[in-house]
């Protein structure tokens, strides 16, 4: 690895980038009320509410209070880098035994490695004939919704999201996002609507949460 890219990683993660902030439940339910409110200011009034599973669902969650009368859908889509970790038990335990000046120095360092010096961006995402989301049969044809995700990191689960949304319900449903935060640098796609930018979340059901 290049030295000059570890001392640029070694002084941002020194210096606090990105900056780390940590949410229990209270926390996430009246943070994305803020968000939900964020989209009814915008006068977008969703028909339906797309929470990705499983972060996006505690998200996504407070927007029926906004949104009473829209219709709450969950889909599948999970990032990779969450799936290798649910899969190590070590990982978890870990975690859970390191005090959080180190969780946190991790969860820097993990951000440099994955996403500073990457332009997703220039990397579109191509949905594929079978994008394998689970869709539920939905009650009413929508005609406005919102994908709602925990965070933007490197756009790549929201923006299939929503791409399969606009394929599936074709261009007259309007589709946008919301994200609690884009904490990603240069990311395939931002979200329509967030509350924070360059801050990574540690939320309540993070595995190195400590409550």
């Amino acid at each position: 690895m290049n030295p000059a890219y570890i001392g640029k990683a070694l002084l941002g993660i020194i210096s606090g980038v990105p900056r780390v902030t940590t949410l229990d439940e209270a926390g996430v339910a009246e943070a994305s009320l803020a968000l939900a409110r964020q989209v009814a200011d915008s006068g977008f009034a969703p028909s339906h509410i797309v929470a990705i599973a499983n972060g996006g669902i505690p998200i996504a969650r407070p927007f029926s209070t906004v949104f009473p009368e829209a219709e709450f859908v969950v889909v599948t889509k999970q990032r990779a880098g969450t799936q290798l970790k649910e899969q190590s038990a070590s990982f978890k335990q870990l975690v859970q035994q390191s005090p959080d000046v180190v969780t946190t120095l991790f969860r820097r360092l993990e951000h440099w490695s994955r996403y500073q010096e990457r332009d997703f961006a220039r990397e579109p995402v191509v949905l594929p004939p079978d994008d394998g989301l689970v869709w539920p049969e939905l009650q009413h044809a929508p005609t406005g919704i919102i994908v709602v995700d925990d965070a933007v990191d490197t756009g790549t689960s929201i923006e299939f999201v929503a791409a399969s949304a606009r394929r599936r319900f074709g261009p007259a449903c309007d589709v946008r996002t919301a994200a609690l935060t884009i904490s990603g640098v240069n990311p395939h796609a931002r979200a329509d609507y967030a509350l924070m930018e360059g801050v990574n979340i540690r939320f309540f059901w993070s595995k190195d949460f400590k409550g």
